[in-house]
């Protein structure tokens, strides 16, 4: 059936909003760290757009032995659609810093939604960091199915979600009412991916679970908060202090039963 694309809910692009998660690696507890951050709503590269950074860094034995991570991720997304128009990455190794950008050549506002498209669609080439919050700006209604076609570093994936039903997700900083999805890569191997968003407007990912190389992968909400917006500046020069969980925090879309 070819119908309107899937349903955008701009809730979840609040600026100030920074989200931390603790990941834990096969036997490795706290193996590394997350943190999703809003930092601005401006005109960024000669566009309106929405700036939002990733902060994603291993610790310990995982980071010394197995995989050393230390990246910091901008991308800039349309405030209408979610959809991406500059992404840029810096990544740290040896204490020398890499960057890189790329630009997504893909038209904004209504001109981005083809004349022909699936009910749950999402039109255009989302990086990771966008195809996360564009997944929380859709109704995640059980039974509800959505495809993406999502790009790495390296690889391109056509991503299909289904919102398998709901579900009481306790962690350590409380208990949310949730909307539990199946995350498959059609594309790509099969990661066993589940991820769990609150039950509300802003949809916050709580937990993800998913199965790497035979590992089990477990990345569990740690803390919420909003801070002020970030300056509106062309330029993520300065990297993301990340911030260390903070198991005591109190999320604020907590739904406690």
């Amino acid at each position: 059936m070819n119908v309107a694309q899937a349903p955008f809910n701009s809730a979840p692009y609040r600026v100030g909003e920074r989200l931390t998660y603790n990941v834990d690696y096969s036997q490795f507890v706290s193996a590394a760290h997350i943190e999703l951050f809003v930092a601005a709503r401006g005109s960024f590269f000669g566009r309106d757009g929405i700036q939002l950074r990733a902060h994603v860094e291993t610790t310990g034995v995982v980071n010394v032995a197995l995989l050393p991570i230390n990246h910091d991720y901008t991308t800039f997304v349309y405030p209408e659609n979610g959809l991406p128009y500059r992404g840029q990455q810096v990544a740290r190794e040896a204490g020398r810093a890499t960057e890189a950008a790329v630009d997504y050549n893909q038209p904004a506002g209504t001109a981005a939604i083809p004349l022909k498209l699936t009910m749950g669609d999402f039109p255009g080439v989302y990086d990771l960091l966008s195809a996360v919050y564009r997944l929380r700006a859709t109704p995640l209604v059980p039974g509800a199915e959505y495809a993406a076609t999502v790009r790495s570093e390296v690889d391109e994936y056509q991503a299909e979600i289904k919102v398998t039903g709901k579900q009481l997700v306790k962690t350590n900083v409380g208990s949310f009412n949730a909307l539990a999805t199946k995350i498959n890569l059609k594309s790509g191997p099969d990661y066993n991916i589940r991820a769990y968003f609150s039950d509300d407007e802003w949809h916050v990912p709580v937990l993800i679970t998913a199965r790497y190389k035979g590992a089990d992968i477990h990345i569990e909400l740690a803390a919420s908060e909003m801070l002020p917006g970030a300056p509106n500046t062309p330029g993520p020069r300065a990297p993301l202090e990340p911030a260390r969980p903070n198991p005591s925090a109190t999320p604020t879309p907590a739904a406690r039963p």
